[in-house]
């Protein structure tokens, strides 16, 4: 109930044996005050540009006017609140308890962040404005203590992120020095990872995106980088000698840059093509709506702009640098790895060919066995997050007082 502007609880007790002797229900006392101290609307009264709002207070404004609503009529005299009821001023009924370590009765609040904002950002400023609430509103036994916020889970996460990132990163450039046996190459490979995240950062950045757990964790460097493995592993393939004489001959004025050209395009449109698959394969991601597009978008967005920014490194920057690096000829190694490799796949590929009908069923085979096992499979929608807090809440029925409870615990 409002009086004065401040709401305050006010009980009102009424009393069984008065209700009989004065010939009051119940049902008649809820009546009276439920229209005593409604509120009504009366609209709005329109004066030129301006609209001015009508409404109806209730009457009561102090415990003394309730106890002076007329509830009956008993031998002629009328019958008051404060002849069948007692009225005090009190608190609501307490729908829960908070504890906290070993302190059982404490005040929890829960701040909820906007949907797109930066939880860094908001977490920063989120507790630099309780340091100063702490300091200057609140009173010297009075303190806001954050048990538990999402600056540890970002961070983590975070650091999660960019760390497998680099180690993909270095995976990938091991494994080309592996199969190519070229430091030259393979750090020519390494320069489209980090243009690509930039490409892709900066799209994001102008779409005002911002990249989240799963849409780095869906960025895989393999995917990115195929494209400029074809075009490298060509030109290092076709434009390096093969043996110790033809290193000793220099190349003519302008025959080196001509053969970088007419090498790339050997192999652009085939790597064209292949890029273009790949990117097709997101595009149903993008029809997606409501919860799942709004998670799921950033992940699509984020891989499509990579793969195009690693496109168009690779048609520009990779053919500038393969220049360079094969300005002062050198032979080419061949990996054991991959001479043990064509060994395998050599004749697979000679069966293949020679038995197409054969690998069509097969492969026909597989298929549909995937799709069969489709309804299957378990599905999650969101993959599992083990951040090490976690909080406990219990609930009563109703005429048991309930108790919620909640704490912050840390794992090993």
């Amino acid at each position: 109930m409002t009086f004065g502007g401040l709401v305050r609880e006010i009980h009102v007790q009424p009393d069984p044996s008065r209700l009989a002797v004065l010939g009051v229900s119940l049902s008649d006392v809820f009546a009276t005050l439920s229209k005593a101290s409604s509120n009504a609307t009366g609209g709005y009264v329109q004066r030129g540009s301006e609209a001015f709002v009508i409404r109806s207070l209730g009457i009561l404004t102090s415990i003394d006017d309730i106890g002076m609503v007329r509830v009956g009529v008993h031998g002629g005299v009328p019958v008051t609140i404060k002849d069948v009821a007692r009225i005090s001023e009190g608190w609501a009924p307490r729908q829960g308890v908070g504890t906290r370590n070993n302190n059982d009765d404490v005040v929890e609040g829960i701040v909820l962040m906007r949907r797109g904002q930066n939880p860094s950002v908001v977490l920063e400023g989120l507790l630099k404005k309780i340091e100063h609430v702490d300091a200057n509103l609140l009173p010297k036994d009075v303190k806001i203590h954050a048990f538990y916020d999402r600056t540890e889970l970002v961070h983590t996460t975070l650091h999660t992120v960019f760390h497998n990132l680099l180690e993909g990163a270095a995976l990938v450039c091991l494994v080309l020095f592996a199969f190519m046996r070229s430091l030259r190459a393979s750090l020519i490979v390494a320069v489209v990872i980090p243009l690509s995240l930039a490409a892709s950062f900066i799209y994001l950045h102008m779409r005002g995106m911002s990249a989240n757990l799963l849409s780095m964790g869906a960025v895989d460097f393999g995917i990115i980088v195929d494209g400029a493995v074809i075009l490298i592993e060509h030109l290092f393939e076709k434009l390096s000698p093969h043996t110790a004489e033809d290193a000793h001959k220099p190349w003519a004025p302008g025959e080196l840059e001509a053969r970088v050209i007419a090498t790339t395009k050997e192999v652009a449109r085939p790597t064209l093509f292949s890029m273009l698959i790949i990117i097709a394969a997101y595009l149903p991601i993008f029809s997606l709506q409501r919860v799942e597009g709004r998670i799921f978008a950033p992940l699509a967005h984020t891989v499509v702009s990579a793969l195009l920014g690693a496109l168009l490194v690779s048609f520009t920057l990779v053919p500038a640098l393969a220049y360079f690096a094969l300005r002062k000829p050198r032979v080419q190694k061949i990996s054991p790895l991959l001479t043990w490799a064509q060994r395998g796949f050599d004749p697979m590929i000679a069966w293949a060919m020679r038995n197409g009908l054969a690998v069509f069923i097969g492969a026909a085979g597989l298929l549909i066995s995937s799709v069969l096992l489709v309804p299957r499979m378990g599905s999650e929608f969101l993959p599992s997050l083990n951040e090490g807090a976690f909080g406990v809440e219990s609930s009563r029925t109703n005429n048991v007082p309930p108790r919620v409870c909640a704490w912050s615990c840390r794992s090993g």
